[in-house]
């Protein structure tokens, strides 16, 4: 699959904007808002940023509807990307 570097930088600003300390957001319900991006596109960007550690989030897996992520937190090197990524 292609990652889409817009939706990439699209979802680390709206979890810059939107996820609160002891809070998270469960990856398809971020899809449904970022909605001009296909689901998968958005949660394989949130699989990438998860590798690449710019973000934390466990890994759920369901027969129903496939790989999905609980993102937790934007780590310290996710706010330095955001940084970089603000302005397109």
């Amino acid at each position: 699959m292609k990652l889409n570097h817009d939706c990439v930088r699209d979802v680390m600003l709206y979890l810059e904007d939107n996820l609160e300390l002891d809070d998270s957001i469960e990856s398809y319900g971020l899809a449904n808002i970022l909605k001009d991006y296909a689901p998968d596109e958005v949660v394989y960007s949130i699989s990438k940023l998860v590798e690449a550690g710019y973000i934390s989030g466990i890994s759920v897996k369901t027969l129903a509807s496939g790989p999905s992520y609980i993102i937790t937190t934007i780590t310290w090197s996710g706010h330095k990307f955001i940084d970089n990524v603000r302005t397109p």
